[in-house]
């Protein structure tokens, strides 16, 4: 009797591993998707500001030939002695880049 017992309830957990062991590959599988898709979103994001803010960087200095403090700021004298053609230079580059997106 407690062999039979013993080989039934073996048997159950057997089939009850399986099952869930089934179960959870789809559910795993299931997440990685989701997790992949959601993921993809941020990730281009992040790149196409990165590329803009260097692109911006990048015009900027070609132009005026300075950039700004670490903190985004020019110096007081920077800012008034800028030659006129700058600012020519830069509105309109301005405004073809917001055309553009």
């Amino acid at each position: 009797y407690f062999s039979e017992e013993r080989r039934r309830v073996a048997e159950d957990w057997k089939t009850f591993a399986s099952v869930y062991d089934d179960r959870m590959e789809d559910v795993y599988e299931e997440c990685y998707i989701m997790w992949r898709e959601e993921a993809e979103e941020p990730e281009d994001n992040v790149l196409a500001l990165t590329l803009s803010f260097l692109s911006v960087q990048v015009i900027r200095f070609w132009i005026s030939g300075t950039l700004p403090d670490v903190e985004g700021l020019e110096s007081w004298e920077m800012q008034t002695t800028r030659p006129p053609v700058d600012v020519e230079t830069l509105f309109p580059a301005g405004a073809v880049l917001c055309i553009l997106t």
